[in-house]
């Protein structure tokens, strides 16, 4: 279990370099912008420990000293692991939200273990997504995995129409849309027949801000869409997706 005050850092191309060090061996790290976090935005200091990961594997680093004037960082190889890859996989199909709504979903994406995100457009999402903004969920996706330690962090997918997206529901085992009318989810939970095999995967979706239209239901019904209520209450769409994520995912876990 890593302690709570241990920093982690998304470097995949550092990674790679280090990754000839074995565990109890002396690294040298020469990054200047890992430098300056390390040293003058965090303050770590001698002895403390940190981590750099990419989405295969991550690296314990215990620290021995930083050098100034060399922009360079000496430590001990404490352990390498590869990371844990969370079963069974789940997708979730997320509408396009209002900007911070999206953003704070994405980051609960990654907190609540989502293997995959799928972004949508249905016929009520009033926007569309540029690149620019794509690049900035990419960037929230890693920040909650360095703060989540959830080092293999969803994959996510630029956006699709939703009738482009409904095909794809056959490739699992059972998906699920959260829907106020739909079975209580005690018993969408004991209906799944979990397996160890690792093609098992579902599926989650919930609607955009005012909810699917009546034809697009009717969508995700013939493609036999098991409908599935959360609360007795309406939820803004960023908390039903975290909710349901983070309750499939526990429940899953224990399974």
């Amino acid at each position: 279990m890593q302690k709570a005050h241990e920093f982690a850092f998304y470097e995949p191309a550092l990674l790679k370099q280090l990754s000839i060090y074995k565990e109890n061996q002396q690294a040298i790290i020469d990054d200047k912008l890992l430098f300056h976090r390390i040293t003058r935005i965090l303050r770590l200091t001698i002895q403390d420990t940190f981590l750099l990961f990419d989405r295969q594997q991550h690296m314990q680093f215990e620290l021995i000293i930083a050098e100034p004037k060399k922009k360079q960082i000496q430590a001990i190889v404490v352990k390498k692991q590869r990371n844990k890859i969370l079963e069974p996989a789940i997708t979730f199909f997320l509408p396009i939200l209002k900007k911070d709504a999206l953003e704070h979903t994405i980051y609960s994406m990654v907190e609540c273990g989502a293997t995959t995100v799928q972004l949508l457009y249905t016929q009520k999402v009033q926007r569309k997504l540029n690149q620019k903004e794509f690049d900035r969920l990419q960037n929230i996706m890693i920040a909650a995995a360095e703060q989540s330690k959830n080092f293999a962090f969803p994959i996510l997918h630029e956006p699709k129409l939703l009738q482009e997206a409904i095909p794809t529901f056959d490739s699992f085992n059972v998906v699920y849309f959260f829907d106020m009318n739909g079975k209580d989810i005690l018993h969408c939970l004991e209906s799944i027949k979990f397996s160890s095999n690792k093609n098992f995967s579902i599926g989650l979706m919930i609607g955009p801000e005012g909810d699917l239209t009546d034809n697009e239901k009717e969508q995700l019904q013939e493609k036999r869409v098991v409908f599935c209520t959360l609360t007795p209450t309406i939820l803004r769409a960023q908390q039903a997706a975290a909710l349901s994520l983070g309750i499939f995912r526990s429940f899953l876990n224990k399974n």
